[in-house]
C-alpha cells in the first residue's frame, strides 16, 4: 500500500478520495471501464485515487463520448467534481500539438484560491511519469493562471505564449481579453466550476461576455453543487443539449457531519465561542508547528467581524489566521499558508471562503453567525465531513435568527429543533458562559482597550449587515414566533446540550445550574392585580387603598388655603442701577469735556 505521505498536497486539498474499492471486469482497471485512457488511469492509481466517485462515474462516460456533450453535473461539495472535469479535459487534449494554436481549454472558477487549488492538481495529474527525452518533456500541457491581485505583466506574458489550458476568475480574464483583443476560437473545451457561486458573486456580466465569443463547436462543462435559477437561465444559453447528471439530490449535506445548534444571547456570543473552542474542540493555545494539531475554521458575515475576533482569540492565546474579501492577495496567502502548515489553530473568514479554500479537510466548522441563506450554510459545513470522514458544525443561533434556522430545516429536510442526538438544539451552561464572558469583558479589555474599539466597529457592521441580508420566509418567521411563545409561557424548555456532559459538572455548580435555569424557567401565573382575589391579601389590599384615599383627601383639604394666601406686590422697574458697584461705559470727563 502507497504511503499516504508520498502523495501530492492538493489530493487533500480538493477532498476527494476513490469510493471503496471494486472488483475490476475482464481484468480492466476500473478508470479505463469509464474510458479514461491507460496513462492517464495509471497517473491517478500513482496519486491514491483507485476507484472513482459517483459523480466521475456518472458523468465521465458522458463527458469522454465521441461525439463530446455538454454536460452538466449537480452534488454536493467533496463528492469529487474537480476529478470529472479534469480528466476528460486532459485525455482531449493529451498529444495533440498545439504549436501555433491559442488555449484549448479554458476553466473558469469563482475564486483565486480554487483556481490556484485546480491549477495545482492538473498540472500534477498531467505531468507524465518516467520522462527522459527532451521530445517527452516538451509534450508537456502548457499552463497559464490569471487570477485578480497578482501583476498584470506576467499574465500578459502567460497568454502572449500561448498556454494549452488557462485557469481563470471571469473578471480577471476578461479584462485581459479586451486589452490584448484575444482570440478564443481556439478553445475547445470551457470548464465552469462551482458554476452557482459564479453567479452569487455577481459575475453574470462577465460570463455572458465570455459566452460571446466562444467558438460554438467547443464542449462545455459545467459542475455545480446547486441549481439556482440564475444558472439554470445560462445553462439554455451556453449549453447545447447538455446530459444532466444530479446526484444526492435529497442528500445535500454529507451524511458524516454531524451539526449542533446552541441558542445564544447576543452579547453571549464571544464567551459562547471561547466555551466550544476551550470545552469542546479543546484546541491548545500557543504556536504549534504539529501537523496533527486540531484545528476550526469560524465563519462570520463581515470583515469587522473578523478583525474583531482575530484580536479577541490572539489576546486569549489562540493562534490565528484570518481572511477576508479585501485582504490583499499576498497577505491572504500568508495566511493560508501559515493555517495550512500549522501554524495557525483557528481560521477567521467570511462567507468569501466558504467554497474553494486551498485548505485541507477539517473536522470542525464554527458559524459564529448564522447564515442568512440555506445554501450558503451548506457552502460553510462543506469545508468537513468530506471524502468520507467524519466531520462536525457547531451554530450560534440567536432568537432574531431562528427563522433562519427553520428555513434550514426545510431545506435540508431534517429537524434541527427535534432534540436528535446528530442535529440538537441545545444551551450552553450558564456557569461557563459566565466565567468566559467575565473573562473577555474584565481580563482581556483591560489588556487591551482597542479590542473594546473594534467591539463598537463590529456592532455597527452588524447592524448594516441586518439590514441588508436577506429575509426568511414567511412561514419560518410563524413557526420562529410560536417557537419563542411556546420558550417565554414555559411550555418548551431548552436543555443543556449533550456536548457538555453534567458528569463533568461539580455538586455546588450543577446546583447552581439547576437554580438559575429554575429561575429563567419561572413564569408567574398572575399579576400583583390579581392577588386581591386571594384570601388574607385582600385585607392588605383594602388598607393600601384606604390609606391612598386618606392621603387624598388631606391633598384636596389644603388646596383652598394655598390659594388664599396673597403673593407680595412685585414692583415692575425697567432698569436697575448699584449706586455703590455699578460701572458706567461712559466717563464722566468725557461728557464734561464735549459740553
Amino acid at each position: 500500500m502507497q504511503d499516504k505521505s508520498q502523495l501530492p498536497t492538493w489530493i487533500d486539498e480538493i477532498g476527494e478520495t476513490s469510493s471503496p474499492a471494486r472488483k475490476p471486469k475482464n481484468g480492466r482497471e476500473p478508470w479505463q471501464e469509464l474510458g479514461v485512457s491507460p496513462s492517464l488511469a495509471r497517473a491517478l492509481t500513482l496519486r491514491g485515487f483507485k476507484n472513482p466517485t459517483p459523480i466521475q462515474r456518472a458523468s465521465l462516460p458522458q463527458s469522454l463520448s465521441a461525439p463530446y456533450r455538454d454536460v452538466l453535473g449537480m452534488a454536493r461539495t467533496g463528492s469529487g467534481k474537480t476529478l470529472a472535469y479534469l480528466i476528460p479535459l486532459l485525455q482531449r487534449l493529451d498529444g495533440k500539438d498545439s504549436a501555433g494554436h491559442g488555449a484549448r481549454a479554458l476553466v473558469l472558477c469563482p475564486s483565486r484560491e480554487l483556481a490556484l487549488q485546480i491549477f495545482r492538481a492538473g498540472k500534477d495529474l498531467g505531468r507524465r511519469e518516467g520522462q527522459t527525452t527532451k521530445e517527452e518533456k516538451k509534450a508537456n500541457l502548457n499552463w497559464a493562471l490569471i487570477i485578480g491581485g497578482e501583476t498584470m505583466d506576467k499574465q500578459f506574458e502567460a497568454l502572449t505564449n500561448k498556454p494549452d489550458i488557462i485557469i481563470a476568475t471571469p473578471g480577471r480574464f476578461l479584462h485581459l481579453v479586451v486589452e490584448m483583443s484575444l482570440d478564443l476560437r481556439s478553445l475547445e473545451t470551457v470548464v465552469y466550476d462551482e458554476a452557482d457561486r459564479l453567479f452569487e458573486m455577481g459575475f453574470d456580466p462577465q460570463l455572458r461576455e465570455i459566452l460571446y465569443r466562444l467558438p460554438k463547436s467547443r464542449q462545455s462543462l459545467l459542475f455545480s453543487a446547486t441549481l439556482p435559477s440564475s444558472v439554470a437561465d445560462f445553462v439554455k444559453a451556453g449549453l447545447v443539449n447538455p446530459v444532466l447528471i444530479r446526484l444526492d439530490t435529497d442528500q445535500k449535506i454529507s451524511p458524516d457531519l454531524s451539526m449542533s445548534f446552541f441558542l445564544v444571547k447576543p452579547s453571549e456570543k464571544d464567551g459562547a465561542l471561547l466555551v466550544v473552542l476551550d470545552h469542546i474542540l479543546q484546541i491548545s493555545t500557543g504556536s504549534k508547528t504539529d501537523q496533527t494539531v486540531r484545528q476550526a475554521i469560524i465563519f462570520t458575515c463581515t470583515k469587522h467581524h473578523v478583525e474583531y475576533l482575530t484580536s479577541l482569540l490572539e489576546l486569549a492565546g489562540y493562534p490565528v489566521a484570518h481572511i477576508y474579501g479585501s485582504l490583499h492577495q499576498t497577505a491572504r496567502h500568508q495566511q493560508l499558508e501559515r493555517f495550512r502548515a500549522g501554524e495557525k489553530s483557528v481560521l477567521v473568514v467570511t462567507d468569501v471562503a466558504a467554497r474553494g479554500l486551498d485548505i485541507p479537510i477539517m473536522e470542525n466548522v464554527i458559524n459564529y453567525d448564522f447564515a442568512a441563506s440555506s445554501r450558503v450554510f451548506v457552502h460553510r459545513v462543506g469545508r468537513t465531513a468530506r471524502a468520507g470522514r467524519h466531520g462536525s458544525a457547531w451554530s450560534f443561533v440567536t432568537r432574531a435568527e431562528l427563522p433562519y434556522l427553520h428555513d434550514l430545516e426545510t431545506f435540508l429536510g431534517i429537524p434541527p429543533l427535534s432534540g436528535t442526538e446528530s442535529n440538537h438544539l441545545g444551551m450552553i451552561p450558564n456557569h461557563l458562559i459566565d466565567d468566559k464572558s467575565e473573562y473577555v469583558h474584565c481580563s482581556l479589555d483591560e489588556t487591551d482597550p482597542h479590542l473594546d474599539v473594534l467591539r463598537q466597529v463590529m456592532r455597527r457592521g452588524q447592524t448594516m449587515y441586518i439590514r441588508s441580508r436577506s429575509k426568511a420566509s414567511s412561514q419560518a418567521y410563524c413557526g420562529a414566533k410560536a417557537f419563542n411563545k411556546r420558550l417565554d409561557e414555559g411550555e418548551d424548555r431548552i436543555p443543556t446540550h449533550p456536548a457538555f456532559p453534567s458528569d463533568n459538572v461539580g455538586d455546588n455548580t450543577g446546583a447552581l445550574a439547576r437554580l438559575l435555569s429554575s429561575v429563567q424557567a419561572y413564569k408567574p401565573s398572575e399579576t400583583v392585580l390579581d392577588i386581591a382575589t386571594h384570601g388574607q391579601t385582600s385585607r392588605a389590599l383594602r388598607i393600601s387603598r384606604i390609606k391612598k384615599q386618606l392621603e387624598y383627601t388631606s391633598r384636596q383639604a389644603v388646596q383652598p388655603y394655598r390659594h388664599a394666601v396673597k403673593a407680595p406686590d412685585l414692583i415692575s422697574v425697567k432698569s436697575f442701577k448699584d449706586p455703590d458697584f455699578f460701572l458706567s461705559h461712559t466717563s464722566d470727563a468725557l461728557t464734561h469735556d464735549k459740553a
